[in-house]
């Protein structure tokens, strides 16, 4: 059954509030792994150590710019999209019905949703290019998943449902001139492999380690390179950025996520000035 593209102008502060916990992913391009991982059955299959009444994420937003010449990869896994460029064509989505489909994993979509386009600024000094596709550029795309798993170990299929909006936009605008703006917590984050000079940024991503207790973040998944605070946070002037400290609870191989290096689970508390 194929599932046919919805365009319904709902506004995606609409689709937030409907939802308990947040996983912001930014600089995510192709890769749908936060689904997997962050769910109480990966969690008990890998022993990371669970949080008294801990909820885990039920909406997961991911960013990116995805340069469209940089990117005639993969949008999904299955290569049911070939560019992000050819997101607004309705006929691009004929025939789509997954994610990803794998020997141990399987995320189906139930439905996809065009939401109200959102207006942001381009940074020019965060940027290393002109990004020619302004139409694209600000776009949200909601897709309802079911995700049928018994990867890390487990012997039984294990199944769940959650909501992925995917916004076309430039990390560091996001967070600052949407999720910051509108005091948006974001229980979990992920910064794993991020782009940099490879997708275009001139911004490296230590700056998000500087801003977990603004989001009120609980759980800050890294590589070990991004656990370091940025020296310049210009751009978030007039924000009240209040210094975090990590505890580390656990660390996995690199081969079971980016294959870039290893990947370590950071519980984020406030640290006193």
């Amino acid at each position: 059954m194929s599932i046919g593209f919805v365009d319904d102008n709902t506004d995606i502060l609409d689709v937030i509030e409907k939802h308990k916990s947040i996983c912001w992913y930014p600089s995510a391009g192709d890769d749908f792994r936060p689904l997997i991982f962050f769910n109480p059955y990966t969690y008990e299959d890998l022993e990371i150590p669970m949080d008294k009444d801990q909820v885990f994420p039920d909406l997961f937003i991911l960013t990116d710019v995805l340069y469209p010449s940089m990117y005639p990869m993969d949008f999904i896994f299955d290569k049911s999209v070939a560019n992000l460029a050819e997101l607004n064509d309705p006929e691009a989505w004929k025939g789509m019905t997954m994610l990803y489909d794998g020997l141990h994993t399987r995320i189906s979509i139930k439905r996809i949703r065009k939401l109200k386009k959102m207006v942001f600024s381009l940074s020019k000094e965060t940027l290393s290019y002109d990004y020619d596709n302004h139409d694209n550029y600000g776009n949200v795309f909601c897709f309802d998943t079911h995700v049928r798993s018994k990867r890390y170990g487990s012997s039984e299929w294990n199944e769940w449902d959650v909501t992925v909006l995917y916004v076309v936009v430039e990390n560091m605008v996001f967070a600052r001139d949407f999720l910051m703006k509108n005091s948006i917590s974001v229980d979990y984050l992920p910064v794993v492999r991020y782009g940099e000079s490879m997708g275009g940024a001139l911004l490296g991503p230590n700056w998000i380690r500087n801003i977990l207790g603004y989001l009120k973040c609980k759980y800050f998944i890294c590589n070990p390179c991004y656990r370091e605070e940025a020296r310049d946070m210009s751009y978030f002037e007039g924000y009240n950025i209040s210094p975090t400290k990590l505890e580390e609870i656990k660390r996995i191989n690199k081969e079971k996520w980016s294959d870039y290096e290893e990947i370590i689970w950071n519980r984020v508390s406030v640290r006193k000035k």
